[in-house]
C-alpha cells in the first residue's frame, strides 16, 4: 500500500557569500511510499537509539540513494541510516531517524 507520498532529497554543498560551505538539499524525486514506525523492540534489536523516531519507508527499488540523503515526510526531515532490499529489486525499505 503506497499511499504516502514522500521527497527524496540529496546534500549538495554550496558556500554562502563568504565562501564558507553550507548545506543545501535539492530533490531527487517525490516517490509514493508506505510508511511505518519502527518499533521500540525493532530499534533496540537493530541498535538504534531507541529515544529517536524511526520509520521506515518502502518505495519502487532504485539504486541513486545513500545513506547521505534524506526524507521527507509530513514536513520532516528524516536522514537515512539503512536500507534493505526486498523481493530482488522490486522494493527497497528505507530506515530513517527524524532530524531534530
Amino acid at each position: 500500500r503506497l499511499d504516502s507520498l514522500i521527497k527524496l532529497q540529496k546534500n549538495t554543498p554550496t558556500q554562502d557569500s563568504v565562501n564558507h560551505p553550507t548545506e543545501s538539499w535539492s530533490d531527487i524525486a517525490e516517490v509514493w511510499a508506505n510508511v511505518r514506525w519502527m518499533k521500540g523492540m525493532e530499534r533496540f534489536q537493530a541498535g538504534r537509539d531507541t529515544s529517536k523516531e524511526t520509520k521506515i519507508f518502502t518505495i519502487r527499488y532504485r539504486d541513486d540513494l545513500t545513506q547521505l540523503d534524506r526524507v521527507v515526510h509530513d514536513s520532516k526531515n528524516y536522514d537515512i541510516v539503512g536500507f534493505a532490499e526486498v523481493e530482488r529489486e522490486h522494493w527497497l525499505e528505507v530506515t530513517a531517524e527524524l532530524v531534530e
